[in-house]
């Protein structure tokens, strides 16, 4: 439960980074969400920006904060939380490789950023493998069971309608047979 605490809090942590400079210079300081970046971007207005930054971060706590109990919906959620946080890593990476340009450095947003998504990777990592798979030999067994019986019905099916089928065809045969003897 702990790792689940702690994947919520950095995904928190990496939604208030877009408060925070992302790219900072001597004498600049930008936020992610600021009418510069927009404009510098040519995004259609913040909005839009926002949902392709931060959008990756706002699923991963939607889907950190459902109490799922199936254990494979549970690790399918982990593994949509890894792709979600490598997909905002290199949405970070382009957006700000194209803000910082030649001058600048990543402002400690950015830094918080990176650090939270790799962070909410790891943590999901650590939560997929914690879930662990118990496969028994009994449990094999039962699923081997129930498959000869498919298997077997599946077969008497077959051998019922090949032998209907047959028996259609030998009438038919039967029929053309005394009609062209009339």
């Amino acid at each position: 439960m702990k790792y689940k605490n702690i994947l919520i809090g950095t995904t928190i942590l990496g939604l208030v980074t877009f408060l925070l400079p992302v790219v900072t210079n001597g004498t600049i300081s930008l936020a992610p969400i600021s009418r510069e970046v927009v404009s510098y971007l040519r995004a259609p207005s913040v909005m839009p920006l926002f949902i392709a930054w931060y959008g990756a971060f706002s699923i991963t706590l939607i889907l950190s904060l459902v109490n799922i109990k199936s254990l494979i919906f549970s690790k399918i959620r982990f593994v949509i939380i890894i792709l979600l946080n490598i997909y905002a890593i290199a949405v970070h990476v382009s957006i700000t490789g194209e803000l910082l340009g030649r001058s600048g450095g990543l402002g400690y947003g950015g830094a918080i950023y990176y650090f939270c998504a790799v962070a909410n990777i790891f943590v999901s990592i650590i939560l997929f493998k914690e879930g662990g798979l118990n496969i028994r030999k009994k449990d094999l067994l039962k699923v081997a069971e129930k498959g000869v019986a498919v298997g077997k019905a599946t077969a008497n099916v077959a051998t019922n309608v090949a032998k209907t089928a047959v028996a259609e065809v030998k009438k038919e045969i039967n029929n053309h047979k005394s009609d062209s003897e009339v």
